[in-house]
């Protein structure tokens, strides 16, 4: 049910044709494909240096291609006509995609993908020119047009690839790619650096221009007219095995009635707790998604706002100020439950709130505060903290503890090793980025580990196995188990096992009476510094960066020596290593920071007794011109954090001014 019923509702319909060139969603009136009154590229001539300088300021990384497709070229552009350089890039784009499915081993005759995007406004006219390309080399395409990453990546598992135009989090003029295989995740880092090179190549041909051209224009009306009329009848398609693949995940369970037990004895909870999930849909992909059906089957208010698709309300990532409106939302909806006859106390309802970005895979969550009557966000790596040690307590629960391990990406706070510790599992690390997380999880489990959970602690990005993208409705469900599955005269909850397993006082029978709020103040005390914070973040012109942090280095030995002294002494900070993290591989103890290239450097600090204290780290984004940087620390020491982020910022700054290291 909904608190209010006024809001738009998706649910899967035919598309109509409006003219020779044009269709059109019937439920919104939204275009599928491009509004040029001709074929894509048809009446444009792009010359080759169009093209490479186009091609040049796109970012092509594991976790997706991305550029600036707008008509003006501004970040903030919400204009819907792409250059047409920008959409010859999208040709050779997709003809570099179609090399790669015609000649990997096992695919069908021809291949059958999906294609996908989200709600930015450039979307269809990229998604058009990708479907030509693509239905013109033999491929057959069928398209979902809006649909949320993790449901595209659910319904592939069927087909022999996808491909998904978003650009995530980034401003609403971005859009970018994403390709994937069967696995449901995107291309390994071995397999789009792979791909991303012969992409290169076809944009530095001579004849690039012309042979974009001629690619969108081998498609025959026809066979565009089929993909498009036929959006309807795949969208349901996948929405349903997405929805089936969901409750998979969220059961560890693919056996139907045993899948059944897990969701009876859920909603057997929810019946008796007063609960409510808010959605600050902002527009996004998840407007168009399962999220209402999913969270209602399981006996919950859901109440979604801002959900009309591609009308993006406010900024798009969802963090920092960004989740105010789900937070006042929360509040509002809180208050409107305590002030239903037979209400209980403040303190045992619960209220989740969360606000996906544009393509749906992030959700960050705000909460109802019983204690103090108030909304209030879970950083980053609190959610992910959450959820992990939700996931970990659902394996013991369950009787799995042997061999348990978590990955995570490089600057996931420490915090993880402390409460996969008390579960007896064990933390690796990989590079920044979905895919490297994704690969090294896979390589664990052929060795023979069992990893439930894996993510980006430092975006709150959850990913539950066998997904291999982040999801939100899998973190909330996180955080419902944790919550709902609660201690009874047979036994402990989930949050009676972590209380006892962390030496907490717990009832020796379970408890029945907490808020939520007691769970996430159970959470091991850490300060890390937020990815939003401004002092995250720094622009830098070296463009080598394993040489910037060979410099840093002689910088950062010559202040622990020597100024950093002082900090040492009062902060209780005796010894450092580093560690690097390059893809799937983390090589700690490293003797020179250069050695860590492009990828996540870590410097750890350590006690006396030689108990790890925090970090520091750093690493130019894959996704976005910028340099970051964390500070991550045991207890509540943000007096300690802004010392040591400051210091980091400062040598950066030294490091990355050649004078000071010239003759």
């Amino acid at each position: 049910m909904r608190i209010n019923d006024d809001q738009t509702r998706f649910f899967p319909k035919a598309a109509s044709r409006v003219c020779k060139t044009e269709f059109r969603d019937e439920l919104h009136n939204l275009l599928l494909n491009g509004s040029k009154p001709c074929s894509p590229l048809a009446d444009s001539f792009v010359s080759g240096d169009e093209i490479r300088s186009a091609m040049d300021r796109m970012i092509l990384s594991a976790s997706g291609w991305r550029g600036v497709f707008s008509p003006s070229g501004g970040e903030e552009d919400p204009g819907a006509d792409v250059p047409a350089a920008q959409l010859a890039l999208a040709a050779l784009m997709a003809d570099a995609f179609a090399d790669w499915l015609l000649d990997g081993a096992g695919a069908a005759s021809p291949p059958v993908i999906l294609a996908g995007i989200d709600t930015r406004p450039t979307g269809p006219a990229i998604a058009e020119v990708m479907i030509r390309v693509l239905a013109g080399r033999g491929i057959r395409v069928e398209y979902l047009f809006i649909a949320a990453a993790p449901e595209i990546m659910a319904a592939v598992r069927d087909k022999d690839g996808f491909v998904y135009v978003s650009a995530s989090h980034n401003p609403v003029g971005h859009n970018g790619v994403k390709f994937g295989g069967v696995s449901g995740g995107v291309l390994s880092g071995g397999e789009n650096g792979a791909l991303a090179a012969a992409f290169r190549r076809k944009c530095d041909a001579a004849d690039a221009g012309e042979r974009a051209k001629r690619l969108v224009a081998a498609c025959t009306e026809k066979e565009a007219e089929r993909v498009f009329l036929q959006m309807g009848v795949h969208k349901k398609v996948a929405l349903k095995a997405y929805r089936s693949f969901l409750r998979d995940v969220a059961a560890d369970e693919t056996e139907v009635k045993k899948r059944a037990r897990f969701f009876a004895l859920l909603k057997k909870e929810t019946d008796i707790f007063p609960a409510a999930i808010i959605a600050d849909m902002n527009g996004s992909a998840r407007c168009c998604s399962i999220d209402e059906r999913y969270f209602e089957e399981l006996g919950l208010v859901f109440h979604p706002f801002h959900d009309t698709p591609g009308k993006i309300v406010h900024g798009i990532i969802p963090e920092g100020n960004n989740l105010r409106w789900a937070a006042e939302e929360t509040e509002l909806v809180a208050r409107e439950l305590l002030s239903m006859p037979g209400a209980p106390p403040p303190e045992e309802i619960l209220v989740l709130g969360y606000t996906p970005d544009c393509d749906g895979d992030r959700g960050n969550v705000v909460f109802y505060n019983g204690k103090t009557g108030r909304a209030q966000a879970l950083t980053a790596q609190e959610l992910f903290a959450l959820a992990m040690l939700a996931e970990l307590a659902w394996l013991n629960w369950r009787g799995q503890r042997k061999k348990l391990a978590v990955v995570v990406n490089c600057c996931t706070s420490l915090r993880a090793e402390e409460i996969a510790g008390i579960f007896g599992a064990q933390v690796f690390r990989a590079e920044v980025g979905e895919a490297n997380v994704v690969e090294l999880a896979r390589q664990k489990r052929a060795a023979g580990w069992t990893v439930r959970i894996l993510g980006e602690g430092s975006t709150g990005g959850v990913i539950l196995h066998p997904q291999a993208v982040r999801d939100p409705l899998s973190t909330v469900t996180a955080l419902l188990k944790l919550y709902f599955l609660r201690g009874t005269k047979g036994g402990l909850g989930l949050f009676d096992l972590w209380l006892t397993l962390s030496g907490r006082r717990a009832p020796t029978e379970g408890a029945r009476e907490f808020g939520f709020v007691d769970l996430v103040e159970s959470l091991p005390e850490w300060t890390t510094t937020a990815v939003t914070d401004e002092r995250a973040r720094m622009h830098i012109r070296e463009q080598d960066h394993g040489a910037l942090k060979r410099r840093f280095q002689v910088l950062f030995q010559d202040w622990w020596d020597g100024d950093g002294r002082a900090v040492r002494e009062k902060y209780g900070l005796a010894s450092w290593d580093a560690a690097a993290t390059v893809g799937t591989t983390e090589t700690v103890g490293i003797l020179d920071f250069g050695l860590s290239g492009a990828g996540g450097l870590r410097i750890s600090f350590y006690d006396e007794a030689g108990v790890a204290q925090g970090f520091i780290w750093m690493r130019g984004s894959g996704t976005e011109p910028l340099f970051r940087l964390l500070c991550d620390l045991r207890g509540k020491r943000a007096d300690l954090e802004a010392v040591l982020l400051d210091m980091e910022r400062r040598l950066l700054v030294l490091a990355d001014a050649p004078i000071v290291f010239s003759g």
